[in-house]
């Protein structure tokens, strides 16, 4: 048995004076130059992102309005108010407004319900289902009866 006390260390090398390796010090400018770059994306980012003083900003909620009905010439008559392709006498006659070029709001211009879909220019749901015809239309599905078209 070695007694601690009594007994001579073991002589233990002397470290050795280590100089900066290359590696290393390429690491940390590496890792430097990533930092420097990923901040400069995230400005450059944010600049791009930044709206323009005049510009429209997005909003969450998006309003629809009517608009103003596709002109088609030699649709229109000398007595059509509006512009629907209805002149003011066939208003008259299948009960739609002659102000309004789409009388039941639906989204379908008197003209196209009567002509095109075979629907009443003067009900949003013509057949009833709960649905309007002009989103029946969108969605692809008949505003005139059951099932698509």
């Amino acid at each position: 048995m070695v007694d601690p006390l009594n007994s001579t260390p073991s002589p233990v090398p002397p470290s050795l004076p280590q100089e900066p390796s290359h590696l290393s010090t390429g690491l940390k400018w590496a890792g430097i130059v990533l930092t420097l770059g990923l901040i400069g994306a995230a400005i450059g980012w944010f600049l791009l992102e930044k709206k323009q003083p005049g510009e429209a900003q997005p909003t969450e909620q998006t309003t629809t309005t009517q608009q103003a009905p596709e002109i088609i010439p030699g649709a229109l008559f000398d007595n059509d108010k509006d512009l629907d392709g209805l002149d003011d006498a066939k208003e008259a006659e299948y009960g739609t407004s002659d102000l309004e070029f789409d009388t039941d709001g639906d989204g379908l211009r008197d003209i196209d319900e009567i002509e095109v879909w075979k629907t009443d220019p003067t009900k949003p749901d013509s057949d009833g289902d709960g649905f309007a015809d002009g989103f029946e239309v969108l969605k692809g599905y008949n505003p005139a009866g059951p099932g698509t078209r």
